[in-house]
């Protein structure tokens, strides 16, 4: 029998290293429990039976938003039964026994190897990757996607102007997605402030929210990151204020390759990210940015001070 939407306990492999992982990570014991399925002794069942897990949820959220509008139902067209025999372990198989599967924007990649996009390719029936980008899809961030409990990337933006997402930044993300790595809303609609939580999760490692209508300044947290942020990018909003001190962590110094700030109203200087290895860096139209430019900035993929008073006296 199965329990597809109830938590057994921390028996399965994928639990037992999530939990080892965030000891590791946070200093103390983890004990979250983690949605597989299980028979009536509590026992993991293999992946097959992981798959049906994952038609009956992916199944549960096609219906919910292909009710939502006429781009939701385009945007999930494919994702129906049977599958194709040649790249499916049954006769419905969303996740296929290649990386992007068969149910378009679904993706089953395996064990994570530090990143959201990665993935060992292990199949095990469980879907690690959203990515419904493009896809002219409207509303709020669709909270009926927590089903997907194992996501390392969830990923909804809207690139070549499509994005159609509105209203705030969900405060769910953390309680839906505790193995998320990268999240991914950028070129939406979305407003508000970014808000501190999701610098609390403790795995995520990329915060792409570029191109929306967000507001306020960056929280102290996310130059705090338990993993440190590896990509953080909040070009093209209305934020403003200092870029947080607390980017002298030396966890998120060692981390961060791209940082993106250009088109907002930030001030100050960018002292704070002296001694990090920044690949790619964009600054430009930040009028109240200033003062002398750390070598890691300057010389990074990118950087052009136009619009700024970088390099001059603050």
């Amino acid at each position: 029998m199965l329990w597809p939407l109830s938590c057994c306990s921390k028996r399965c492999p994928s639990i037992q290293a999530y939990n080892r992982h965030q000891s590791l990570t946070s200093g103390h014991k983890f004990t979250i429990c983690q949605c597989w399925p299980c028979d009536q002794m509590d026992n993991c069942l293999p992946a097959v039976h992981a798959t049906a897990v994952a038609v009956t949820r992916l199944a549960a959220f096609r219906d919910a938003m292909q009710s939502r509008s006429g781009a939701w139902k385009e945007a999930l067209q494919t994702w129906t039964c049977p599958t194709p025999p040649r790249n499916s372990d049954g006769t419905c198989d969303p996740c296929g026994r290649l990386s992007d599967g068969n149910w378009y924007h679904m993706h089953c990649r395996g064990n994570s190897r530090g990143w959201g996009e990665s993935g060992d390719g292990t199949l095990n029936g469980l879907i690690t990757n959203s990515h419904i980008t493009s896809e002219k899809v409207d509303g709020p961030v669709p909270k009926e996607e927590c089903v997907l409990s194992h996501l390392r990337e969830f990923d909804y933006g809207g690139r070549e102007g499509l994005g159609r997402l509105s209203g705030p930044l969900p405060r769910w993300l953390g309680e839906c997605f505790p193995m998320l790595e990268e999240m991914d809303l950028s070129c939406n609609k979305l407003t508000g402030t970014l808000p501190e939580y999701l610098a609390k999760m403790p795995l995520l490692t990329e915060v792409k929210v570029q191109e929306n209508q967000l507001i306020g300044t960056i929280p102290e947290a996310f130059g705090r990151m338990k993993r440190g942020a590896r990509r953080f990018q909040v070009e093209h909003n209305h934020m403003h204020g200092r870029i947080p001190d607390s980017f002298k962590n030396p966890t998120t110094l060692a981390a961060i390759a791209e940082l993106h700030l250009a088109g907002n109203d930030f001030e100050g200087t960018l002292d704070m990210f002296a001694g990090s290895h920044l690949t790619t860096v964009t600054v430009h139209e930040n009028p109240k940015l200033c003062g002398m430019v750390p070598h890691s900035v300057r010389y990074a993929k990118g950087y052009n001070p136009a619009g700024t008073n970088l390099g001059k006296p603050c």
